[in-house]
Parts: structure tokens; sequence; C-alpha cells
């Protein structure tokens, strides 16, 4: 479902740009080149730890180095967080969640400038993020004990790839895909995020 949706919003964009590489050619090639710059975008989507689902929100800045007149080198920083939560119920005792999130991310992006119009990417880096468990606080009553609650941090490694349609020279809209896994207990999370961002 997640690639679906995924593969959907980058075949509406290329339909988009379609229509738009009818523009005339001198016109076209005058704005087709990459430039180098920042950029900031804010961030939603889904979010899932292969067991809980949620909704994820939250920014990103970053800045990219032209090489070429196609090509693009960037540097990404993210914090985003996440409503997606940990459950846990045991017969006899009042069921309890624990939250995921935040995440801090920090990597590099390879951007590929297709028209003026539309771009594809894919990024990589360190990803840091906090999951929720549960613990016994307590030996006490048998056999379960008292449950609580908690958040641990893990670090790991992020893929993503995605596609923005460019609106006028600077404003752009993206979707994108990106999957994360972590060193401990083989921990992953998979989203499927849109954006809408500022180049300077």
């Amino acid at each position: 479902m997640k690639a679906r949706l995924l593969i959907a919003a980058l075949a509406a964009a290329v339909s988009t740009h379609g229509a738009w590489a009818q523009e005339p050619t001198p016109q076209r090639a005058a704005r087709h080149s990459a430039t180098s710059g920042f950029r900031i975008e804010a961030l939603a989507g889904y979010d899932t730890d292969g067991y809980e689902d949620g909704t994820l929100y939250g920014g990103r800045v970053g800045y990219d180095f032209r090489l070429g007149n196609h090509f693009l080198l960037g540097l990404d920083g993210e914090y985003s967080d996440v409503t997606t939560r940990q459950h846990f119920a045991f017969p006899g005792s009042p069921s309890l969640t624990a939250d995921d999130g935040p995440e801090i991310y920090a990597g590099g992006r390879a951007t590929f400038v297709l028209s003026s119009h539309f771009r594809l990417y894919g990024g990589a880096g360190y990803s840091h993020i906090k999951e929720g468990y549960f613990f016994l606080s307590s030996p006490n009553p048998a056999p379960l004990g008292t449950v609580a609650a908690g958040r641990r941090s893990y670090d790991g490694f992020r893929l993503s790839a995605g596609g923005q349609v460019m609106l006028g020279r600077r404003a752009f809209l993206g979707a994108e895909y990106r999957r994360a896994g972590y060193e401990d207990y083989g921990l992953s999370r998979e989203q499927v995020v849109g954006s809408v961002g500022f180049r300077f």
C-alpha cells in the first residue's frame, strides 16, 4: 500500500510534467539547469514500525551544491515526530501506551533535475529515534508485577527516494518513501511522506 501511494504520487507528477514540457524549447532550456542554494520543507505523512501505524509531522532544512546543469548533491537535516504508539494490555490490569518518536536525521541527497518542473532524488544518512517499550518496575504482585512504560533511543541508517514538482521558480511539492533500520532487536520503520518547500 505504501509503495502504491508513492508510485501514484510520482505518476501524477510525471503527468503534470508532461503537460508543462510543451513550452517553447529556448524558454525551457533557460529554466532547466540546477542551482545551488538552501531549502526548507514542511513534512507530513504515514509512519509504521511494522506493528503500529501513525502520522508523521516535522520539518527539514538542506543545502544543494550544483554539479553540472542537471545534478545536485546536497545535505539534509530533519526533525520529526510521530503519533505512533505501542500498546500493552493484560487481563486484570489497565492498558498502557508508550509513545514513539521524535526522530533526528542527518544525511546526504543526490538530485537529478529532469526538467524545469520535475526532479527525482535519493538520500541516505543517520537516524536517531526514540521508541516506546514496557518493563517491570516492581516484581510484586505476582505473577506479572507492576508494568511501566518508557522510551529508549536507537541509532540507525535511513534510505529514501522521492520526487519533486516545482511550483514556479522556488516553491515545490514532494512525495517520498523512506525506510530506516536500527541496530538493536532488528527494529525498522517505513514512512510515506509528502512535503511542501521553498528554495532560496
